[in-house]
C-alpha cells in the first residue's frame, strides 16, 4: 500500500514536471516569477517549456469535444455493439498506464466533466470583446446612476418632515436660548407678539375684502360697479401696470394692444358694451397699475393726491372681487384667463401665496376647459392665437410648480392632464412656439413687434429639432429677448419643482435609504450646476447688460426705461431663483446627514469632503444673493418681485452666523458675514427713507423680521467672536426700527379698517334704490360682526397648540443641534437620539412661549402664514 501510494506521488511530480525535468526524470519545482523557469533549468542555463503539457491538454479537450458530439448524435456503431463497454474496461486497466501519462485519453467524459467547460492553459484576451463591453457597462452606468442598484437591502433614513420654512417658532425658542442678554424672555418677545397681532389683524381684513363684501346682487342680479377713473389718469395707470407688471415677470401674453382697446371701448360706448371678461380684465389692470404706481412712485406727478389713490385702489379691487366670485367657469374665455393670472400674481405680491395658490387654482380650471393642454386645441387656429395659448399654458406650469412647492401641497396641473409628460411639456411648448414663428408670413411675434429674423436664420431654425440650438440663433434678435429669458426661466422653475418633490414632498423621506435619497440629491445638485453653466449671453451675470446695449434695448431717453429694468430685473430674479435652490438643496442635503448618522455612516460617499462642500454651497449662494441685492438699480420699483429670495439669503446668512458663534476657525468669516448682513440692513433702510415705499406691508414687515434677528447676532457676535472690538455694532438701532415698524403697520392696519367701515356704512345706502337680495344682507350683518374684532387691539390668545405639531416639523435650515449642550461628543451613544434630546428640551412650554404661534406656523417666513390661524380662531 506505501509502495502504491510512493508511485502514485511520483506519477504527480512527474506529470508536473517541465520538459527538462522530465527528460532527465528529475524532480521539478515551481517556476521563479522573476526568472520563468524552474531552479533545474536556471542552473543549466536551458529554456523552460511545458510542450508535454499543453500538448496533453489539448488530446483531453479533443476527446472532450469528441465524447459531446457522440452523445449529441447518439452515440455510433461501436457504443451499439458494446465498443464502448470494451474502451471503458480496457481504460480502467491500471496496467496500461505508464509512469509519463503519455497513454491518458479520455473516450467518454464522466458527469462532472460533461458540466465543466476546459480551457487551454495560455488564454488570449480578444480586444473587440472588451471595446464592445465598454458601451454596454456605461450604458448600464448610466440608467443606474450608482453603485447601489438595490436600495432596498440599505439603511433608511429617518422619517422627517422637513419644511421650505427656515424660520418655525421652534428656531425662535432656540434663538432666545443662545441669546446673551439681561432682557426677560417675555420683554425680548414683546416686540414680535405686538407685530403679530397686528399684522394678523391686517391680514383678516385683506381676506375679508377677497370676499365679495363690497357689491351685493340685487333682486334683479344686477352687479353694482365702483366708477372707474377718468380717461387721462386710466391711460397713465395702464401704462404703469404694463411697465411694472408684465417686462419684470413671465405674462408675456398681454399686449399693449389688446389692453387699449378695451380701455377705448369702455370709455367711447359705456360699460354696457363691454362682456364680463372684458370688465374684469380692465378692472384688474387698472388696479395692477394703481397700486405700483402708489408704491414705487411712477408718474406721480401726473395723477391724483395719494390718498385719492388710495381710496381708488380699493374701489377698483371690489369691482376685481365682485367679478371673481359671480362669473362661472362656464361663460370665462382667454381673457378672463389673462386676468386671473395677473389677479394671482398681484395677490401673490401684496398678500401671500395661499391666496395666489387659490385664483391659480380657478385660473387652471377655466385653461383645461378652454382645452390649453391638449395637442388638439392648437391644429385649426390661427398661428398668433396659438402662440399665446401656448404661452398662457406655460406659464401656468411654472406658476403651478412655484407656488405648490412653496407651500408643500400638491402640484395642481397633474401628469394626466398633458397630452405630453411633465419633463418634455417645455421642449414641446418652445418647439411649436418657434415652428410657428418662423413659418409665419408676416414674421410678427406674440408681444405685436415685427421680427427682422432673417430668411438664412428661418431656414436654419427648420432644419434644427434642438430647442437650444434654436434658441441660440433667436438669441440674436432684440424682439426674442424676452422668449430667449423665458426659455431658460421656465427651466428653472420646473427643477424647483423637481426639488419640491425629492425634499419636501409627502413622505419623502419614508421607506427610502439613505444612499438612494442622497444620490437623488446629488443628481438634482448636478441639474442645477448644468443651467448655470449653459445659460446663453443673454442670460448671464457678467454679460447680459452688455448683450442688451449690443442689442440696442435701453432707449436714449432720459428717465427709467422700463422695458430695459423689466428684461434686467428677468435676468436678476432667475440668478436669485437659482441661489435659492441651490441654497436649499445643500441644506437638505446637510439636515439628512445631521439627522441620520447611522445611515450615513455605512456608506461608501466621503461624507466629510460633501458637508464642507455643501456648506460652502448654501453659504456661498446666500452671499451671492446679498451681493446681487446690494447692487440692484431701482430696487424701489422692483422690490416685490425679490424680495422672497433676499430674505431666504437674510435668514440663511443669520442663522449660520448664531449657529457657529463658538467655533473659533468661522471667526472671520462670520466677522464678514455680519458686516455684509449690515450693509444689506443700512441699504433697506435708504429704501424706507425713499417715500416711493410709504404704506408696503410687505416691506414693512420684512425690515421688521430683519430687524429682530440682527438683534440677536449682533448679541452673540459681540459675546463670542474674538474680532468684535474691530466693529462697532449695537443694537440700539435695530430696537428703533423694530418699534418704527410697528407703528407703521398699526397705521396701515387703520387705514384698511376705515376703508372696511366706510364701505358697511355706503353699501346700504347705495343699494336703498335696488333692495339687496336677503342673502346679501345675511352677508352684510356677518361682515358687521366682524368689525369688533378687526377694531380691538387686545392681543389675540390661543390655546396651547400640540407640541407634536412641532416636533414633526424640522427647519430647512441644518443646525448643529450639539453645540446646545455641553457633553463630550465621545461620550453619546446616538447623535439622532441627542437631537431629539434637544429639541425636546426646546419643546417644553413651561414659559408659555408657544402660545404665540398656533400649530408649527410662524407668522411671518418670507410671506403671511395666518391662513391655519383664521381656521382654528373660526374668523
Amino acid at each position: 500500500m506505501q509502495m502504491q501510494l510512493q508511485q502514485q506521488l511520483s506519477k504527480r511530480r512527474a506529470t508536473r514536471a517541465c520538459d527538462y525535468c522530465r527528460k532527465r526524470k528529475i524532480r521539478c519545482d515551481p517556476v521563479d516569477p522573476e526568472t520563468h523557469k524552474c531552479t533545474n533549468c536556471y542552473k543549466s542555463d536551458f529554456e523552460c517549456t511545458f510542450v508535454f503539457h499543453e500538448e496533453l491538454e489539448r488530446k483531453k479537450k479533443n476527446s472532450h469535444l469528441k465524447g459531446m458530439h457522440h452523445e449529441k448524435n447518439g452515440g455510433d456503431d461501436s457504443a451499439h455493439d458494446g465498443g464502448a463497454g470494451t474502451d471503458k474496461e480496457h481504460s480502467a486497466q491500471p496496467g496500461l498506464v505508464d509512469d509519463d501519462m503519455e497513454g491518458i485519453e479520455t473516450d467518454t467524459p464522466t458527469t462532472i466533466e460533461k458540466q465543466l467547460l476546459i480551457l487551454e492553459r495560455k488564454l488570449k484576451v480578444a480586444t473587440n470583446i472588451s471595446e464592445n463591453m465598454e458601451p454596454i457597462l456605461d450604458k448600464l452606468m448610466a440608467s443606474d446612476g450608482s453603485l447601489f442598484p438595490q436600495y432596498q437591502y440599505l439603511t433608511q433614513i429617518a422619517p422627517r418632515k422637513y419644511t421650505q420654512k427656515i424660520i418655525t417658532p421652534l428656531v425662535l425658542k432656540w434663538l432666545l436660548s443662545v441669546t446673551p442678554t439681561d432682557e426677560s424672555p417675555q420683554k425680548y418677545t414683546e416686540p414680535l407678539e405686538e407685530m403679530l397681532n397686528v399684522t394678523l389683524r391686517w391680514y383678516m381684513i385683506q381676506k375679508k375684502r377677497i370676499v365679495n363684501y363690497s357689491s351685493f346682487l340685487t333682486r334683479n342680479n344686477g352687479i353694482n360697479l365702483n366708477p372707474l377713473p377718468d380717461r387721462d389718469h386710466a391711460e397713465i395707470l395702464i401704462r404703469c401696470f404694463y411697465e411694472s407688471i408684465v417686462h419684470t415677470s413671465l405674462i408675456d401674453q398681454i399686449s399693449p394692444t389688446e389692453l387699449f382697446q378695451t380701455s377705448q371701448k369702455y370709455y367711447k360706448q359705456g360699460v354696457e358694451a363691454l362682456t364680463y371678461s372684458e370688465v374684469f380684465f380692465l378692472n384688474i389692470c387698472l388696479f395692477g397699475g394703481l397700486k405700483f404706481a402708489v408704491f414705487q412712485g411712477i408718474n406721480r406727478s401726473f395723477l391724483p393726491d395719494i390718498e385719492v389713490l388710495k381710496d381708488l385702489a380699493s374701489q377698483l379691487f371690489c369691482n376685481v372681487m365682485t367679478y371673481y366670485n359671480n362669473v362661472s367657469e362656464g361663460v370665462a374665455d382667454m381673457l378672463y384667463l389673462k386676468g386671473l393670472l395677473v389677479l394671482s400674481k398681484m395677490c401673490h405680491l401684496m398678500l401671500n401665496a395661499q391666496v395666489a395658490y387659490e385664483i391659480l387654482e380657478q385660473a387652471i380650471r377655466i385653461a383645461l376647459a378652454l382645452g390649453l393642454n391638449n395637442e388638439s386645441t392648437y391644429k385649426d387656429i390661427d398661428a398668433n392665437i396659438s402662440i399665446v395659448r401656448r404661452g398662457v399654458w406655460a406659464y401656468l406650469l411654472a406658476r403651478d410648480r412655484d407656488l405648490a412647492s412653496d407651500l408643500s401641497k400638491p402640484f395642481l396641473i397633474k401628469e394626466a392632464y398633458l397630452d405630453y409628460q411633465s419633463q418634455d411639456a417645455y421642449k414641446f411648448v418652445f418647439d411649436d412656439i418657434i415652428l410657428m414663428h418662423t413659418a409665419q408670413t408676416e414674421k410678427t411675434v406674440a408681444n405685436g413687434k415685427k421680427s427682422k429674423i432673417t430668411d438664412e436664420d428661418i431656414e436654419r431654425i427648420r432644419k434644427m429639432t434642438n430647442t437650444r440650438e434654436r434658441i441660440d440663433v433667436l438669441v440674436s434678435y432684440k424682439e426674442y429677448t424676452p422668449f430667449v429669458l423665458n426659455y431658460h426661466t421656465f427651466q428653472l422653475h420646473e427643477l424647483h419643482g423637481a426639488i419640491y418633490r425629492c425634499c419636501f414632498y409627502v413622505n419623502t423621506t419614508r421607506n427610502v435609504s439613505f444612499e438612494e435619497k442622497f444620490d437623488e440629491i446629488v443628481t438634482i445638485n448636478d441639474r442645477l450646476r448644468i443651467w448655470v453653466e449653459s445659460l446663453s449671453p443673454a442670460m448671464r451675470l457678467d454679460t447680459y447688460k452688455e448683450y442688451f446695449s449690443l442689442l440696442g434695448t435701453k432707449s436714449a431717453s432720459e428717465g427709467i426705461d422700463h422695458e430695459y429694468e423689466g428684461l434686467c430685473t428677468r435676468v436678476l430674479c432667475a440668478h436669485l431663483h437659482f441661489y435659492s435652490l441651490s441654497s436649499t438643496v445643500a441644506q437638505f442635503a446637510l439636515s439628512i446627514i445631521r439627522d441620520n448618522s447611522k445611515a450615513s455612516m455605512s456608506t461608501k460617499k466621503d461624507l466629510e469632503k460633501l458637508i464642507i462642500a455643501f456648506e460652502n454651497q448654501f453659504m456661498d449662494s446666500a452671499h451671492q444673493m446679498l451681493l446681487i441685492f446690494n447692487n440692484f438699480n431701482n430696487v424701489s420699483i422692483r422690490y416685490l418681485e425679490i424680495r422672497q429670495f433676499v430674505m431666504s439669503a437674510i435668514f440663511t446668512t443669520t442663522l449660520y452666523v448664531i449657529d457657529n458663534r463658538d467655533a473659533k476657525e468661522k471667526f472671520i468669516g462670520n466677522a464678514l458675514s455680519v458686516k455684509m448682513l449690515h450693509k444689506t440692513y443700512q441699504f433697506m433702510l435708504r429704501i424706507l427713507r425713499n417715500e416711493a415705499v410709504p404704506d408696503n406691508v410687505q416691506f414693512t414687515a420684512d425690515l421688521f423680521s430683519f430687524a429682530f434677528l440682527m438683534k440677536s447676532v449682533i448679541l452673540t457676535f459681540n459675546e463670542s467672536n474674538a474680532l468684535a472690538d474691530r466693529y462697532s455694532f449695537t443694537t440700539a438701532e435695530y430696537d428703533e426700527i423694530m418699534q418704527e415698524m410697528i407703528t407703521k403697520m398699526k397705521q396701515v392696519k387703520a387705514q384698511e379698517y376705515e376703508v372696511l367701515e366706510s364701505r358697511l356704512t355706503t353699501v346700504p345706502e347705495h343699494g336703498s334704490r335696488k333692495l339687496l337680495t336677503d342673502m346679501s344682507i345675511e352677508f352684510l350683518e356677518l361682515v358687521k360682526s366682524d368689525v369688533s374684532i378687526l377694531r380691538s387691539t387686545s392681543i389675540l390668545r390661543h390655546p396651547t397648540p400640540k407640541l407634536e405639531d412641532f416636533y414633526e416639523v424640522v427647519s430647512m435650515h441644518p443646525f448643529k443641534w450639539d453645540r446646545s449642550n455641553d457633553e463630550p461628543p465621545s461620550e453619546r451613544t446616538d447623535s439622532e437620539n441627542h437631537y431629539a434630546l434637544i429639541r425636546d428640551d426646546l419643546f417644553n412650554n413651561n414659559d408659555d412661549f408657544f402660545k404665540h404661534f398656533p400649530y408649527s406656523e410662524y407668522f411671518y417666513d418670507r410671506g403671511f402664514a395666518f391662513d391655519r390661524i383664521l381656521e382654528e380662531l373660526n374668523l
